[in-house]
């Protein structure tokens, strides 16, 4: 996430399949875009009427910008329904979790096998097919962290593995 824009990804919980939203935040500051995410994120039944019971949030990394980033989180977390379990994910431990080493981001590349479903540039616009950008491929990176980590959780309960 950022000031800017909100990326989410549905991710599917039995196949590589995953699909982008992106939300665009309107208002000349931080400030007054931070104020916009309640009227842009989706409303409670939209939740239920997609399957979702668990969300992931990358936690802010970059120290110049985080207190504007944290800002919006704030209001992202406040928008999501109480029912939903919500867990924040550090970049360093998705990135381990897909196996990406080093520095920087990983590309759509990275993502192999995965079925790409196009881009609704919000929740009120038509689909675009194309590639992700950078901070949708951290959404996904958060989203299959938390799916891998759900199915690892609810095994070990059931005694077995995932």
């Amino acid at each position: 996430m950022s000031s800017r824009y909100l990326d989410l990804v549905l991710l599917d919980e039995n196949a590589d399949r995953a699909e982008w939203h992106r939300i665009t935040l309107e208002g000349d500051t931080a400030f007054e875009r931070a104020r916009d995410v309640a009227e842009k994120m989706p409303q409670p039944g939209w939740y239920e009427a997609h399957g979702v019971y668990l969300c992931a949030i990358e936690r802010p990394f970059s120290r110049s910008r985080n207190d504007v980033v944290r800002l919006v989180q704030g209001c992202v977390l406040a928008s999501i329904p109480s029912s939903l379990d919500v867990w924040e994910v550090a970049p360093q431990t998705w990135k381990a979790h897909i196996g990406f080493k080093g520095r920087g981001k990983p590309t759509q590349g990275q993502f192999a096998g995965f079925t790409f479903d196009g881009f609704t540039p919000s929740w009120r616009s038509a689909s675009n097919a194309g590639d992700w950008p950078q901070d949708a491929l951290d959404a996904l990176g958060a989203a299959l962290w938390a799916r891998d980590t759900n199915a690892d959780l609810v095994a070990r309960a059931l005694g077995g593995a995932a």
